[in-house]
C-alpha cells in the first residue's frame, strides 16, 4: 500500500488522530492533582520566578509547604512544574493552555514512537513498517493514557515518554553515524526524562538492550551506549540526593500512604500479582477506567487464592516466553521485557508506591501492548483480510468512543468523582472526595431544605468511607464538619478527638474543634470539651483562654479561672484581650495590687487602647487611688467613644 511507503503521511495521520480523539479536552477545567502542581502550588504561582525554588525543593514542597513527607521517598520532578510555572507567567490559569501542551506533546510522542520502531529492525521490510505504524496508531487511541493525557499534571508520564524517544533515536543515529553528539544528546535527553519522572532510568537499560536485541550492534558496542544514558540518570540522581536527601521508602502506616499497611507479606505480594494481572486486563479490555485505585477498590488478595494462583501463573508464562525467546530473539520476548523493565518502578514489587495502581503507570508500558496487537492485526491480515480489516475497525470504534467519553468525565472535579465514585465504591479515597465535594456544594446552598438533603448525602458517603478505613483522618473530619451542621457540636466533637488520638497536632482538626466547642451552648459541657481539648494540647492559647473566661465570667470560679488566663497570658503575652481579663479576674478576686500591676504595664504597651485604660482606672478606684483612677477615666473616654466621660466621687 502507498501509505506505508509515505512517512510523511504516515505522521500526520497520527498527529490528527490524537488531536481528534482529545480535542474535547480543550474545554476541560483544572481536575485531581493541578491542585499540588498548579493551581494551589506556590512556586508554581510566581511564574519564571519560581523555577530556582521549583529545582530546589520537593514537587509536592510548593503545596504541603514544609510538609514534604506525606510520600515515601519524596518526589523530585521539576520539569514539568517548570512548564507549569512558564504557564502562568505568560499566561495566567488557563487550563486551555495546559490541554493544549499535553495534547501536542502526546501527538509528538506518537511520531516520535512511529520513528523509533521503523527504526528497530534493520533494513526493514513493508511488513515491519506496517507493524511500525499500527503499533503507534493503537498506541494513540488506547483509553488507558485518558489519564496521563486529559489530567494536565499527567505531563510528567508525557515528558518522560518524549525524552526518553529522543534518547532512543539519538542512539540510533550514534549507530549509523558514530557521531559522540548523538550520545551525548542522549544522555541529555535520559536526564530530562528523568527530571520529568524517575520512571525514564528504565531506559538505561532498555536501549542498549533494543540495540543488542535487535542486531544494531555487538554486546561490546551495547554496553558503551550504558554509558552516556547512565551519566544522565546519574547526574538526575545526584541532583536529587542534593534535594531530597537520602532515600527513603518507609512508607509509614497510613493506608492512603501506603496501601499495603494491613497487609501481611503474603497479601502484599498476592495483591501485587493481582494488580498485574488487572493492569492486563485494563489493556485488552478498558473498561471501567477510574482515577482511584486506593484501598479497598483494589481489595487484597490471599496468597493462596484462585486469583493469586492465577496471576502468578500468567506472571510466570510470561517470564518463561521472555527469556526462551531472547537468544531465539523473539518478537515477544523483547517485548515483555520491555514492559517489566518500564513498570518495575510502578509495580509496587521494589517499593510502595503510594497507592495499589494507577492507570497512568500504564503509559510507557502499554507500547508493548500496543506492538502485540498490532503484530497479530498484521498476521490476521496475512491470513484473512476481511476479518482483520474489520477487527481494527471495530477496535477503533470502541476505542475512540471511549478515549472521546472519558475525556469528558476529566471536566472537573465534581465530574470526576460524582463519575468515578460509582466504579471505586468501595475505595475510602473516593467516597471520601465525594463526600467532601458534597459538603462544599452545601456550603454555597441557599435553601435550608435542599442543603439540608446534599449534607445527609455526603454523610452517606463519609459514613462508607469510615467503613473502609475507619482511622481516616480526612473522612474523620469531614465527617465532623458534616454531623455539626447536620446534628449538634457535641456529636461532631466525637470525630475531631478521634482524629487527635492519632494525630494530636492535627492543624485542620484543631481549627474547626475550636470553632465548633464555642457552639456548644451548654457551659458545662462546653468547659468539658475544652477540658478535654487541653489534656491533648495544653499550650494552645484558644484553650486556656476561653476556659479562663468560662470559669471567671460564667462559672464565677475565679481561682480556675485566673490559673487559666495566666496561662493564656505566658502563652500570648500581647494579646489585649487576655490581659484585660486576667486583670478584671484579679479585681474581682479583690487582688487588685495585682490587677494594677497588670493593666499598668499594658496600658504602656498598647497606648491607644481605651478599654484598657477603662479597666485600669476601675482597679485605681478600688485601690482609692482617686486622682490616677481619674485620669485613667478620662484617657480611656478620649481614645473610645463608648466610654463616657466620668466625675469620679471619692
Amino acid at each position: 500500500m502507498r501509505f506505508f511507503e509515505n512517512l510523511k503521511l504516515q505522521k500526520w495521520t497520527l498527529v490528527i488522530i490524537v488531536v481528534l480523539l482529545n480535542f474535547n479536552t480543550l474545554r476541560n477545567q483544572y481536575a485531581l492533582d493541578d491542585a499540588i502542581v498548579i493551581t494551589k502550588n506556590q512556586h508554581v504561582e510566581k511564574g519564571l520566578s519560581g523555577i530556582p525554588d521549583i529545582l530546589k525543593n520537593d514537587t509536592f514542597q510548593g503545596f504541603f509547604g514544609s510538609q514534604q513527607d506525606l510520600v515515601a521517598g519524596g518526589r523530585y520532578r521539576p520539569l514539568s512544574l517548570i512548564t507549569f510555572a512558564i504557564e502562568y507567567q505568560f499566561f495566567g490559569l488557563n487550563p486551555v493552555v495546559g490541554h493544549f501542551i499535553n495534547i501536542v506533546i502526546y501527538a509528538i510522542i506518537v511520531v516520535l514512537l512511529l520513528l523509533v520502531l521503523r527504526e528497530l529492525i534493520p533494513n526493514a521490510n513493508n511488513q515491519w513498517l506496517k507493524i511500525a505504524w499500527l503499533t503507534a496508531f493503537l498506541f494513540a487511541i488506547h483509553p488507558i493514557h485518558t489519564e496521563a493525557v486529559a489530567n494536565i499534571k499527567g505531563r510528567d508520564e508525557l515528558m518522560t515518554l518524549l525524552f526518553a524517544l529522543l534518547a532512543w533515536l539519538s542512539v540510533f543515529k550514534w549507530i549509523k553515524t558514530d557521531k559522540t553528539k548523538h550520545l551525548i544528546l542522549a544522555s541529555l535527553y535520559i536526564f530530562l526524562g528523568s527530571m520529568s519522572k524517575e520512571h525514564a532510568v528504565a531506559f538505561v537499560f532498555v536501549i542498549p538492550f533494543s540495540l543488542w536485541f535487535f542486531n544494531h550492534a555487538k554486546l561490546r558496542k551495547s554496553i558503551i551506549a550504558v554509558v552516556p544514558l547512565f551519566i544522565g540518570a546519574l547526574a538526575f540522581v545526584i541532583i536529587r540526593q542534593n534535594v531530597l536527601g537520602s532515600f527513603s521508602f518507609d512508607p509509614g502506616d497510613e493506608l492512603m500512604n501506603n496501601p499495603f499497611a494491613d497487609a501481611s507479606v503474603g497479601q502484599k505480594y498476592a495483591t501485587i500479582l493481582f494488580t498485574f494481572v488487572w493492569y492486563l486486563k485494563l489493556l485488552f479490555m478498558p473498561h471501567p477506567l477510574t482515577f482511584d485505585y486506593y484501598p479497598y477498590h483494589v481489595r487484597l488478595v490471599e496468597p493462596t487464592s484462585l486469583i493469586a494462583i492465577l496471576s502468578l501463573l500468567i506472571f510466570i508464562v510470561m517470564i518463561f516466553i521472555a527469556l526462551y525467546g531472547l537468544k531465539r530473539r523473539y518478537y515477544a520476548s523483547f517485548w515483555i521485557i520491555f514492559f517489566l523493565a518500564t513498570f518495575v518502578l510502578m509495580s509496587n514489587l521494589l517499593f510502595t508506591v503510594g497507592t495499589f495502581m494507577n492507570e497512568r503507570f500504564m503509559f510507557i508500558p502499554s507500547i508493548s501492548f500496543a506492538f502485540g496487537l498490532a503484530w497479530f492485526l498484521s498476521w490476521l491480515l496475512q491470513k484473512n483480510k476481511k476479518i482483520a480489516i474489520s477487527g481494527l475497525i471495530l477496535i477503533t470504534a470502541l476505542t475512540s468512543f471511549k478515549v472521546y467519553s472519558r475525556n469528558k468525565v476529566w471536566y472537573d472535579d465534581a465530574t470526576l468523582f460524582s463519575t468515578d465514585v460509582k466504579t471505586s465504591s468501595n475505595s475510602a479515597k473516593s467516597n471520601t472526595t465525594m463526600g467532601g465535594m458534597l459538603f462544599e456544594k452545601a456550603q454555597k446552598e441557599k435553601d435550608k431544605e435542599k442543603q439540608h438533603d446534599i449534607l445527609v448525602e455526603a454523610d452517606k458517603y463519609l459514613s462508607k468511607a469510615l467503613e473502609i478505613h475507619p482511622n481516616y483522618n480526612d473522612a474523620r473530619l469531614l465527617k465532623g464538619n458534616v454531623v455539626f451542621q447536620l446534628q449538634s457540636p457535641d456529636s461532631a466533637m466525637r470525630w475531631y478527638f478521634d482524629i487527635f488520638k492519632k494525630s494530636p497536632s492535627h492543624a485542620h482538626a484543631w481549627k474547626n474543634a475550636l470553632i465548633v466547642v464555642e457552639s456548644i451552648s451548654d457551659i458545662d459541657s462546653r468547659i468539658d470539651t475544652y477540658t478535654k481539648l487541653y489534656s491533648i494540647d495544653s499550650s494552645r492559647f484558644e484553650i486556656t483562654y476561653n476556659l479562663g473566661l468560662l470559669y471567671s465570667k460564667n462559672k464565677s470560679d475565679y481561682t480556675q479561672g485566673t490559673l487559666f488566663l495566666e496561662k493564656a497570658v505566658k502563652s500570648n503575652p500581647n494579646n489585649k484581650n487576655a490581659i484585660r481579663d486576667l486583670g478584671i479576674t484579679y479585681g474581682m478576686q479583690g487582688d487588685y495590687t495585682k490587677s494594677e500591676a497588670l493593666l499598668s504595664d499594658a496600658v504602656k504597651r498598647f497606648p491607644n487602647d481605651g478599654q484598657l485604660f477603662y479597666n485600669l482606672a476601675i482597679t485605681l478606684y478600688n485601690l482609692k487611688k482617686y486622682e490616677e483612677a481619674q485620669k485613667a477615666f478620662n484617657k480611656a473616654s478620649e481614645l473610645d467613644s463608648s466610654i463616657k466621660p466620668v466625675k469620679l466621687v471619692q
